[in-house]
């Protein structure tokens, strides 16, 4: 799992200068000078004198604290203070991933950039204003030549299709034709296989399409893999010929990898670099040889050291084959509908288009079930699972309470970030204990769950527990051992739920469990109401930002206000639940949850909800 970062973003004042504002790419110097929206223009008949300014500012930090401590101290440690009683000094931080200290001291952390504390977090100081989203009057495409095209990436995700259809209605808006509009099938694979041609989406193939779950236009997490001889290829370059012998042990023991771009493979700051785009059980086994005639050492490092090489090579020769069809198709906006991996291939392509003059603003709509972008208020997509884990939640409830010491377990989703089952806990108000990812815990011994849990069932006769999946991975893979990686270069998770389940039937043989893994049924639904109009929002915003000049870019909602984001830094690292903060503090106080480890560090009080 990677360390934790936190944008220190000083708070705003009435003297903070507005030209502090976190700077956003564009396209404006290829594309040309802009024209002026007018009356006649569809966009212009509607927001005529309504327009956005480039100097609009959004606050990306309202929040000042009167006393802080610097980020990874344990929170609750007791501090004397120049007043007759001791003030807790806790870390303040937001759950959007702010550091916010108090104005008189902010510069002493701000300084901390690139400086990791104990914990692994990191600090990486921001400017305090943001870019406002929203149609400019100033344009820098004609909407007669224009022609878009919209992807999808990453595992599917309450609101794909409403955000699909928001970006294709409000491309109508700007008076873009309705043939001109392209849907990428299955994600990249759109543009690297050969069998997947783009689909026109015409009004009639997006017409009542926010009924439905999942995307029309199909998504992927992982790409097409090279082929043998272009695997082959590339070994021959880096070490010489090798044998037919070997090069087909080669081509079978490295079958699994595959040129991942949705990992972000390569990009400044990404979780994941490009040796993590292929699984290596095999190790390489000795299967190549090297120039001279000398077999390759089947140590790891070695076989490690080679699938980064080939990984990146390969990683290279996707991305440009992707700005070639751009190119090709003469495509001048694209929308990328993705998470950290999927945003994180935008700004390469926003990057390799100002490269090589390509003509074409890419505008990344973020998404993400787990609701770990970072800054950002929410993702779209997530109030609606929240709502709809609700279910399972009751189910176990019911089942656990009609049992003799019932035991209701639901694992929810949530890799790196434990906002589902948080927020989905407190909702619920049937939940015991719920764990995440962000706060270890501990299984045996007197502080550990299983003896809260018998405490429970002596007290209540039955409990429900909500875990996040990403939650004790590492009660699951002992310290130092390597994690596979699966064919998208993230973590393989063990299964939280079934070891949670074996280890209570271990402990308490005479309970009645019932195991509930709803995830996959969550994230196939319609969206709910509010998320809809958020994602109508999202999609105005994103063609907004393109016709604008904008590239590399990501539109969100922070601090209730729409605007653009540079998708290169927000992609850093996930957004993770402040363990320190309110909102964990809230469900800990109301379902009466302890830390469940033994830990030397002063227990955390209970704050206010």
């Amino acid at each position: 799992m990677d360390g934790r970062l936190l944008f220190a973003i000083p708070p705003v004042t009435l003297a903070t200068p507005t030209d502090e504002v976190l700077e956003c790419p564009t396209m404006r110097h290829i594309l040309g000078p802009p024209r002026h929206t007018t009356i006649e223009d569809n966009i212009g008949k509607v927001w005529e004198g309504r327009y956005v300014s480039d100097d609009d500012r959004a606050a990306l930090n309202l929040v000042e604290f009167g006393s802080y401590s610097i980020p990874g101290d344990h929170s609750g440690s007791e501090s004397s203070s120049s007043s007759s009683s001791s003030s807790t000094l806790r870390n303040r931080t937001l759950n959007s991933g702010v550091f916010a200290g108090p104005a008189n001291t902010f510069a002493s952390v701000a300084s901390m950039d690139a400086v990791q504390q104990g914990d692994g977090t990191k600090v990486m100081p921001l400017p305090p204003y943001a870019l406002r989203a929203g149609p400019r009057e100033e344009i820098y495409f004609d909407p007669k030549t224009v022609t878009a095209a919209i992807i999808s990436t990453g595992g599917i995700c309450p609101g794909m299709n409403d955000i699909i259809q928001a970006l294709c209605k409000r491309l109508a808006d700007y008076g873009v034709h309705e043939e001109s509009v392209l849907g990428i099938r299955y994600g990249v694979r759109g543009f690297t296989a050969h069998d997947y041609k783009p689909i026109v989406l015409t009004p009639d193939k997006i017409e009542g399409i926010h009924h439905t779950g999942g995307t029309i236009l199909g998504t992927s997490n992982v790409h097409r893999a090279p082929t043998r001889s272009r695997q082959r290829h590339r070994l021959q370059r880096l070490h010489g010929p090798s044998s037919s012998d070997e090069e087909e042990e080669w081509d079978n023991s490295n079958s699994g990898d595959a040129s991942v771009l949705a990992s972000g493979s390569g990009s400044p700051g990404s979780d994941t670099d490009s040796s993590s785009s292929s699984s290596r059980s095999s190790g390489g086994g000795g299967g190549g040889s090297n120039g001279n005639g000398g077999r390759i050492s089947s140590s790891r490092s070695q076989a490690d050291a080679l699938a980064s090489m080939l990984g990146a090579e390969a990683a290279a020769d996707e991305l440009e084959q992707i700005l070639d069809k751009l190119e090709f198709w003469r495509i001048n906006m694209l929308f990328v509908i993705g998470g950290q991996g999927g945003n994180q291939l935008g700004a390469q392509l926003a990057e390799g288009c100002q490269r090589r003059r390509i003509p074409c603003c890419i505008v990344g709509v973020p998404k993400s079930i787990d609701n770990d972008v970072m800054l950002m208020d929410k993702t779209f997509g997530f109030d609606t699972v929240v709502q709809e884990v609700q279910r399972p939640l009751l189910a176990a409830k019911i089942e656990a309470a009609s049992a003799r010491k019932g035991v209701g377990l639901v694992k929810v989703f949530g890799r790196r970030s434990g906002f589902i089952a948080l927020q989905a806990s407190l909702a619920s108000e049937g939940v015991d204990i719920c764990l995440i990812p962000e706060e270890k815990f501990e299984l045996e011994g007197p502080c550990g769950v299983l003896a809260y849990l018998k405490d429970l069932l002596e007290r209540n006769s039955h409990a429900v527990i909500c875990v996040a999946e990403g939650a004790g991975q590492d009660l699951m893979h002992p310290a130092g051992e390597p994690i596979p990686l699966d064919e998208a270069g993230n973590p393989l998770l063990g299964d939280i739920g079934i070891f949670l389940k074996k280890a209570i039937k271990a402990a308490i043989p005479d309970s009645t469990l019932k195991y509930i893994d709803p995830t996959y049924m969550v994230q196939a639904v319609p969206c709910t109401s509010p998320d809809h109009i958020y994602c109508r929002v999202l999609g105005m915003h994103a063609v907004d930002a393109a016709f604008a000049g904008y590239t590399g870019v990501m539109v969100g909602q922070v601090n209730s206000h729409s605007v653009l984001l540079p998708s290169s830094v927000i992609t850093q690292s996930a957004r993770k639940v402040d363990v320190n903060g309110r909102s964990w503090t809230r469900l800990r106080a109301a379902i009466g949850q302890p830390l469940f480890r033994n830990s030397t560090a002063p227990a955390r009080k209970k704050q206010p909800a």
